[in-house]
């Protein structure tokens, strides 16, 4: 499987920065923002509160990844809510 990386900006509330990750990914998160009703600077900036130690791009992918892990668990289950990050 090939996969291309891309190098994006993002706007946090205290800086630019740059992040490279799979188009996979970015396309990942761009559609739960929206799903979310915000943007990926928001969803970014969220995330990087949060993030820990973490680098903001492993924070990204990780989340992207137990949302639709999530998404999928609740369809199975029944239950009707994805994660959402405040």
């Amino acid at each position: 499987m090939k996969t291309t990386k891309t190098a994006r900006s993002v706007r946090l509330p205290d800086r630019r920065t740059t992040i490279e990750m799979e188009d996979e990914f970015w396309d990942a998160l761009y559609e739960i923002a929206g799903r979310q009703n915000i943007g990926l600077d928001e969803l970014a900036g969220r995330l990087d509160q949060r993030r820990g130690d973490n680098t903001l791009t492993t924070a990204l992918r990780v989340y992207a990844v137990s949302y639709y892990r999530s998404a999928v668990s609740a369809q199975e289950t029944g239950a009707a809510t994805t994660p959402r990050i405040n």
